[in-house]
């Protein structure tokens, strides 16, 4: 029988999982928490990190905006700081 941690790794979006190699793919997800004061927010139960100062965020119209526009349940697609060694640091983030 299948451990919880198991069964719910399965059924989670490919993207729901990134590996080191992974850092400058797109990546796409709903926002489940934000805190630009922190720089950090949630996709798929993942805590990731962001400088509130340097992350590129662009609206469906690709024009650039601030993260402190970006809200809760908001669909999005990310790509890593592929200068990050820990890969948890995103770089763009694109609303959709």
């Amino acid at each position: 029988m299948p451990s919880a941690a198991t069964a719910a790794a399965a059924a989670a979006p490919r993207d729901a999982a990134w590996t080191v190699g992974d850092s400058a793919s797109m990546h796409r997800g709903t926002l489940e928490a934000i805190n630009p004061g922190t720089g950090t927010f949630n996709v798929f139960g993942q805590k990731l990190s962001f400088n509130a100062q340097r992350v590129k965020v662009f609206n469906r119209d690709g024009k650039a905006v601030s993260v402190f526009t970006l809200k809760r349940g908001a669909s999005v697609r990310f790509t890593l700081d592929p200068a990050d060694a820990r890969h948890r640091r995103v770089a763009v983030i694109y609303v959709d």
